[in-house]
C-alpha cells in the first residue's frame, strides 16, 4: 500500500527520501550509476493540460531503470488515479494539492489520488519489474490473474471487475478503455498469439492476458510394462491344472449365487463395472500420478509471463477446482 494518507503522512515520508529531485542515482534500487533520472521529475515535463474539459490528458507511465524497478507516473491537473502498492519516494509539485482516499474493490485495498495541479511522482516497486497495457478499446478485455500484479490503473471509463479464475487468486477483468501498470517478481515476457494457437502456462507464471483460459493436463511419459513373449507357453499339464481350476472356481461362484438368489442383483453390479472401473481409475492415476495442470490460452490475442516460477502447478488450485478439472 502507499503510505499517502494525509498531507502529514506524506511529508514525513518525502522527507526520508532526501533530495527528490536532484537524485540520479539510489544505491537500493538497481539503477545504473550513470543514469541521472532528475530530469523526468523536472517542471520540464509536468503537464500543461488539465485532467479535465473538452481538451482531457490522461496521466502517463514511465518505467525507469533496468530492470524497471522505478516507476514515473506525471498527474495532470484535475486528475485521478488508481494506485494498489508501491512507495512513493519522490515527488515534484505541491503536496497540499494532492490527496489519497483508501479505497476497497472486492478486497482489494488501494488508493485512489487526485491531484489540483500537476504533479510528477516517483514510485518504488522494490526488485520487480513494471509493464504497461494500454487498453485502446471496448471489446478488449484483459484478465489480471492475481491482484498483488496490479500497480495502477487510470482512464476515461476504465473499471476492474472481480471474476473467479481461482479461488487462491483475487483475479479481475477490465472494462472500458485506459492505461493498467502490472509487474512482476522477476523479468516479464510479452507474447502474441495468433488466431487459434494454442499454448499451455503454468499458472504461477501468468500475469495478465487478453485471450481465452481454459484448463489443461499434460501427461508425463508413460514406460510400457514388460511383455512375456508370445511364443512361450506353459507346459500342457500346467494348463490343464489352470483349467480345472477356473472350472471349479465358476461352477462354486455360480452355486453360491444361485443358493443365494442375488442372480438379478449381480447383472445389476456388472452393469456399473465401467463407472467403477473409471473411479478407480480416477483416485488412483489422477491422485496419485499426479499429473500437472496448465492454462490453455487460445489466440488471438496477448499475454504477459513472470519468468519466476517458485511452485508447483497444483498449488494454486483448491482440491475441489482440481476435481472438477480431472473430471472433465
Amino acid at each position: 500500500m502507499i503510505p499517502v494518507k494525509s498531507s502529514r503522512a506524506t511529508n514525513r515520508s518525502l522527507r526520508r527520501a532526501i533530495g527528490l529531485r536532484s537524485i540520479s542515482i539510489l544505491s537500493k534500487f538497481k539503477l545504473n550509476s550513470s543514469q541521472d533520472i532528475s530530469k523526468e521529475l523536472s517542471n520540464d515535463n509536468l503537464p500543461k493540460v488539465t485532467g479535465n474539459g473538452p481538451f482531457i490528458e490522461l496521466p502517463s507511465f514511465k518505467p525507469l531503470g533496468n530492470p524497471s524497478d522505478l516507476l514515473n507516473i506525471t498527474l495532470p491537473q484535475s486528475s485521478k488515479l488508481s494506485i494498489r502498492n508501491g512507495t512513493i519516494i519522490g515527488i515534484n509539485g505541491d503536496l497540499k494539492k494532492l490527496s489519497s482516499v483508501p479505497q476497497i474493490l472486492h478486497k482489494t485495498e488501494y488508493q485512489e489520488l487526485t491531484s489540483n495541479s500537476s504533479v510528477s511522482l516517483l514510485i518504488n516497486g522494490g526488485m520487480n519489474n513494471y509493464s504497461i497495457i494500454e487498453v485502446n478499446s471496448i471489446e478488449d478485455k484483459w484478465t489480471i490473474l492475481n491482484d498483488k500484479s496490479i500497480i495502477a490503473w487510470t482512464g476515461f471509463n476504465l473499471q476492474l471487475k472481480p471474476i473467479e479464475l481461482l479461488e487462491r487468486c483475487n483475479s479481475f477483468q477490465t472494462d472500458g478503455k485506459g492505461i493498467i501498470i502490472v509487474n512482476g517478481e522477476e523479468q516479464l515476457f510479452d507474447i502474441t498469439l495468433s488466431p487459434n494457437e494454442q499454448i499451455l502456462i503454468n499458472p504461477n507464471s501468468l500475469v495478465a492476458s487478453n485471450s481465452s483460459i481454459s484448463y489443461s493436463t499434460l501427461n508425463r511419459p508413460w514406460t510400457e510394462p514388460l511383455k512375456f513373449s508370445r511364443n512361450f507357453q506353459l507346459p500342457t499339464i500346467f494348463n490343464s491344472y489352470i483349467n480345472s481350476f477356473k472350472s471349479f472356481i465358476s461352477s462354486r461362484y455360480s452355486r453360491i449365487i444361485i443358493s443365494l438368489g442375488i442372480i438379478n442383483q449381480m447383472k445389476i453390479l456388472r452393469s456399473y463395472y465401467h463407472s467403477f472401473k473409471k473411479l478407480i481409475i480416477y483416485n488412483v492415476i489422477n491422485k496419485f500420478y499426479n499429473k500437472p495442470i496448465y492454462f490453455k490460452i487460445t489466440g488471438p490475442g496477448r499475454l504477459l509471463l513472470d519468468n519466476n516460477v517458485h511452485l508447483t502447478n497444483r498449488k494454486n488450485f483448491t482440491k475441489k477446482e482440481i476435481n472438477d478439472i480431472l473430471r472433465n
